[in-house]
């Protein structure tokens, strides 16, 4: 007997790959990558992390990034919390 597999993919990108740019990137930018995203196909999508703004000044728009996930109620947006 076979057992059913399911996968789901996490789009991780947009917080691993902004953490590491020097020049903040406009929260309307993210947005439309996340747009992007969505449109490609993708549900399930680290948006940003919820970290002190001198450590990852690229993740202090954070907050507002999950606002504007509710757009898209198909989205499972998650976030980093670092302990």
């Amino acid at each position: 007997m076979t057992q059913a597999r399911q996968v789901e993919i996490v789009e991780v990108g947009p917080r691993d790959g902004y953490q590491g740019i020097g020049p903040f990137i406009p929260t309307e930018t993210k947005i439309a990558l996340l747009e992007r995203l969505m449109e490609a196909g993708l549900r399930r999508i680290e948006i940003g992390s919820f970290v002190s703004p001198k450590a990852l000044p690229q993740m202090r728009d954070t907050n507002e990034i999950l606002a504007a996930c509710r757009q898209w109620p198909e989205l499972k947006a998650q976030v980093l919390v670092p302990q």
